[in-house]
């Protein structure tokens, strides 16, 4: 039995992706990102990247990730992420092996349908230059 864990152990790779392309988002274009399934892996990270906030504004950017109910549809929060008030680049996760910090770590598991909501506060008139990538964890 041990044999065949550690089998399925070295089968597994970390799996990279882009979940929000880098690009200006503000009053006219939404940051949607399209539900996604994970079939086999433990955890995620993601990694925000706030490139740039229009001149003079007061922003606040943040991610919620969520995971759905296989029986009843409906979503249930595993992260809500720290604000972003400034440029930078920030990494959450999601992983039974991680200690909890709150607003960046959660020591769940990933499930089999997951999103990323993004919530724009303070001031949603305002743009900003921002990406989302993610790393799936065995």
């Amino acid at each position: 039995m041990n044999e065949r864990i550690v089998m399925v152990r070295q089968e597994l790779k970390l799996t990279s992706g882009t979940l929000l392309a880098s690009g200006a988002y503000g009053t006219t274009t939404s940051m949607t990102m399209a539900n996604q399934t994970n079939e086999r892996y433990a955890g995620v990270r993601l990694f925000a990247n706030v490139a740039d906030f229009a001149a003079g504004s007061a922003p606040a950017l943040s991610f919620r990730v969520d995971g759905q109910d296989p029986v009843s549809g409906n979503w249930a929060t595993l992260l809500s992420t720290v604000a972003l008030v400034a440029t930078s680049t920030v990494m959450f996760t999601i992983h039974p092996n991680v200690t909890a910090v709150a607003g960046q770590a959660t020591p769940q598991f990933l499930p089999g349908t997951w999103r990323v909501v993004p919530i724009q506060a303070v001031n949603t008139s305002i743009s900003l230059t921002c990406s989302l990538g993610f790393e799936l964890i065995p």
